[in-house]
């Protein structure tokens, strides 16, 4: 064999992808990827049940003994001594004399253990498989052979499919793309026409100012010009006045009295409230408009949504994944070695990443219980709580930075870092809050216990206060993209809606069952449209309406089975309309349609989640939970 053939080999045969050395003790994987028995244990973690390939994440579960008991690479074992004695003759000869056994030396594997579906050698038979069924390999080989090459041959012929599929793919992305390019040039072009609208309405409302402005600008100096006139006759007549009576003699005062006592009585007797005119200090130059104005700048925009489509490239989709699930069922009589172990997701340990040595649950292991859905979320971090104690009622996110949390128990907000889960710095709101939410302009609403909307920058300076507005027992507070407020009263089983200044705008529900009704309304959120989404926990469903409170859809029973709710708590949407619930006493957030079909779990109990009580988005793959029971709140990637 060449040279060029021998280094290939080595290249791809006999390296490890993770010492990137020459195999030692070769263990194959389900996947069929190999690696030394000494990389995988060290890449495993210590009492790990399952173990994900490092080249292709394929996750399987491990033997009872670990790493140890996953099967050798024979065929590695013997190219490697073949290469190192220079042999290649019988590199794919059909005789397996030259193989060793790991266990007992230079003892040749001849035997094939049926239970275990390993070669094994005379020892092996003797000691540990002796009261397995075993049989010669050269009567066995030659079927396992022609199964090997039927599945090769139907594996081969998916090839294509694929390769179709990535190009396809790769043409949906350069597609999806020069979409995201078109509907920015839209959304900038419209932004353009608005700005060049409202620049003119400006101009003309500037214009309109200037030309109010002279107007009253003329008539108060022309009524200063006469005041003044009058305060220069005035004081001539006193200095005159003043004059005679000072240095007059009696015939000189006399002579000159009734002229000077005219004039004065005259200038005396002016009504100067009522003489000046004063018709321009009674008015006052107004911008008027409305709290609602600036509603259809928001319309006009219009907004973007991301529409499903039946075409080429999601009938491609659903052609690929009846092929892989095709592929992927083992075929009928003999049983594929090659197929990976599927493990079961009530066996199957979450995977947890959390930063700064915070410590894992304590808590009732709820994920192991066999019954509860899998949904395979990444616990990116959690917050301590403080010495304090934390009691997470509320959260909202500013700005993908900053997790802002309502703490119940002490009249304090606590904002937290998004990328570290470390607390960035506390404010106190004077009063128990209970909810929290971000204006359109980046401030924080916080919603006390009495039903009071307080405002706050970032930073927690308050800056504007307003009373209850009838609230009897305030739940969940959102803030629409207009700046209005919408609280969920739980006691009084309403939502009502405030303007941005405070004001009541409208209220809508009451006590009941029917789509308008509520029973014990939680949390409230608002989607890219300003619909209103209300959990109504007694009901067990979720409540849709629209801006004005016009009933839309609700969906959900209560239940355990997917799609329905056992006390649903928190709720939010993504930018695309779907909405998140926080299932309480179920431990789960479920993942809907914006028209309320079920989609998918996307947190459960099996992610170590438990009691989740608010929700809220970092971005359409980042999760924020409050955990009320644990003091605690957590970021999944899903």
């Amino acid at each position: 064999m060449s040279a060029k053939i021998l280094d290939e080999i080595t290249e791809e045969f006999l390296v490890c992808k993770i010492c990137f050395e020459d195999y030692k003790k070769p263990k194959v994987l389900p996947c069929l990827h190999t690696f030394c028995e000494g990389c995988l244990v060290k890449y495993v973690p210590g009492k790990a049940q399952n173990i994900t390939c490092p080249l292709c994440r394929e996750e399987s579960a491990l033997p009872e003994n670990g790493v140890a008991g996953l099967k050798g690479n024979f065929l590695i074992s013997s190219l490697r001594e073949k290469l190192r004695t220079g042999n290649m003759e019988k590199a794919g000869a059909a005789d397996d004399g030259d193989t060793r056994c790991h266990s007992h030396g230079d003892c040749p594997v001849r035997f094939y253990c049926e239970p275990c579906e390993i070669p094994v050698c005379a020892q092996c038979v003797k000691k540990d498989h002796k009261t397995h069924k075993h049989v010669f390999m050269a009567d066995v080989v030659t079927e396992k052979r022609e199964h090997l090459s039927e599945l090769l041959l139907a594996a081969r012929e998916k090839v294509p499919v694929f390769e179709n599929a990535i190009r396809q793919l790769s043409g949906a992305e350069d597609s999806k793309r020069e979409e995201r390019e078109r509907v920015e040039s839209e959304v900038i072009s419209t932004a353009e026409k608005v700005v060049a609208a409202i620049q003119q309405q400006q101009d003309y409302l500037l214009t309109m100012l200037d030309s109010i402005y002279l107007a009253e600008h003329r008539e108060l100096e022309e009524e200063k010009d006469r005041v003044e006139t009058e305060l220069v006759s005035l004081r001539s007549s006193c200095d005159f006045t003043e004059k005679v009576l000072q240095f007059g003699n009696d015939a000189e005062i006399l002579s000159v009295t009734n002229q000077m006592t005219g004039r004065l009585q005259k200038l005396s007797d002016v009504p100067l409230g009522e003489d000046l005119k004063i018709d321009s200090l009674s008015r006052e130059i107004r911008y008027v408009m409305r709290d609602d104005d600036m509603s259809w700048v928001a319309e006009k925009m219009g907004h973007v949504e991301c529409h499903m489509r039946v075409d080429r490239h999601s009938q491609l989709v659903e052609e690929i994944e009846k092929t892989i699930e095709k592929f992927s069922k083992p075929s009928s009589g003999m049983d594929n070695p090659a197929s990976p172990k599927r493990v079961n997701p009530s066996e199957r340990r979450p995977t947890s990443l959390i930063p700064n040595g915070m410590a894992e649950l304590e808590d009732e292991p709820l994920w192991a219980k066999s019954n509860a859905p899998f949904a395979g979320a990444t616990l990116l971090l959690q917050t301590e709580a403080p010495s304090g104690g934390l009691r997470p009622c509320g959260v909202a996110v500013r700005g993908e930075m900053d997790i802002v949390v309502a703490d119940s128990d002490s009249m304090v907000v606590q904002v937290f870092s998004s990328l570290t889960g470390n607390l960035r710095h506390t404010f106190n709101v004077d009063i128990y809050p209970k909810d929290v939410a971000i204006t359109p302009e980046g401030n924080i609403a916080i919603l006390g216990c009495d039903g009071s909307i307080k405002l706050c920058t970032p930073q927690g300076r308050l800056f504007r206060h307003n009373d209850s507005s009838g609230v009897v027992d305030p739940v969940g507070l959102a803030v629409d993209s207009n700046g209005r407020f919408v609280i969920t009263d739980a006691d009084g089983h309403q939502v009502k809606v405030l303007n941005p200044n405070g004001t009541p705008a409208f209220a809508f529900g009451g006590y009941g069952n029917d789509d308008t009704q509520f029973d014990d309304p939680s949390y409230v959120a608002v989607n890219h449209r300003n619909d209103i989404i209300v959990s109504d926990e007694g009901n067990h469903c979720i409540k849709v309406f629209d801006s004005s409170g016009k009933f839309l859809r609700r969906f959900g029973t209560q239940g355990e089975e997917e799609g329905q709710f056992d006390h649903p708590k928190g709720v939010c949407a993504d930018s695309h309309g779907n909405i998140l619930v926080a299932d309480w006493l179920n431990n789960r957030v479920e993942l809907f349609s914006s028209d309320g079909q079920f989609q998918r779990y996307i947190v459960a109990s099996t992610d170590r989640l438990r009691r989740p009580c608010a929700v809220a988005l970092i971005s359409d793959w980042k999760l924020v939970v409050s955990e009320y029971n644990n003091s605690r709140v957590k970021v999944f990637r899903f």
